[in-house]
C-alpha cells in the first residue's frame, strides 16, 4: 500500500487537512533552533499515527528528516503518552474539521478547544507554494511504498 493512502486513512483527503500543516510537511525546514514548527505533529499523535508511519511520511513530504526531528518527535510522543492525566498538552486537527486537545493518554483526546478556533485555510491550493507541494507528491509519494 502507498504511503499517502495509508496516511489519508489517519488524516483524511488531503484537500480536507489545514494549509498550514502542508506548509509544515512540504516547505518548512526546521532546524533545532525552530524546533517549535514541530509540534505539527500533532496531527499524527492525535489521530493515532505510530510515530515510525510519522517520520516516513515527514521524510517523503520533506525530503529529509534530520537527526533532531526524529529524536524532537520520539521526545513529543513519548511525552504525550507517559502524562496519562496531564490535561491540554498540545492541540491537533481532527479530520472531522476541529481542534482539540491533546490529553495525557487516560484523558479524553475528543476535547475541543474552546473558544472554538476556526481554521481557514484548507488543501494544497490554499498554501503559498501549491505547485511545488504537487510536484513533490507526484514525484514522491507515487512511489513510497509504506511496508
Amino acid at each position: 500500500m502507498l504511503l499517502l493512502d495509508t496516511m489519508t486513512r489517519h488524516l483524511g483527503q488531503i484537500d480536507s487537512w489545514p494549509s498550514c500543516i502542508l506548509l509544515f510537511l512540504f516547505i518548512d525546514h526546521p532546524s533545532p533552533v525552530r524546533s517549535t514548527r514541530l509540534k505539527s505533529y500533532g496531527i499524527f499523535y492525535g489521530n493515532e499515527v505510530p510515530l515510525e508511519l510519522a517520520y516516513k511520511f515527514y521524510n517523503a513530504c520533506n525530503g529529509t528528516a534530520p537527526r533532531f526531528v526524529v529524536e524532537q518527535s520520539r521526545e513529543w510522543y513519548c511525552v504525550l503518552q507517559c502524562s496519562r492525566y496531564k490535561p491540554y498538552m498540545a492541540q491537533y486537527y481532527m479530520i472531522f474539521k476541529k481542534l482539540i486537545y491533546i490529553n495525557g493518554s487516560r484523558l479524553n483526546q475528543l476535547e475541543l478547544v474552546l473558544p472554538e478556533v476556526t481554521v481557514r485555510d484548507f488543501g494544497i491550493d490554499n498554501t503559498t507554494h501549491p505547485q511545488l507541494i504537487r510536484r513533490k507528491l507526484e514525484k514522491k509519494m507515487i512511489e513510497v511504498d509504506c511496508d
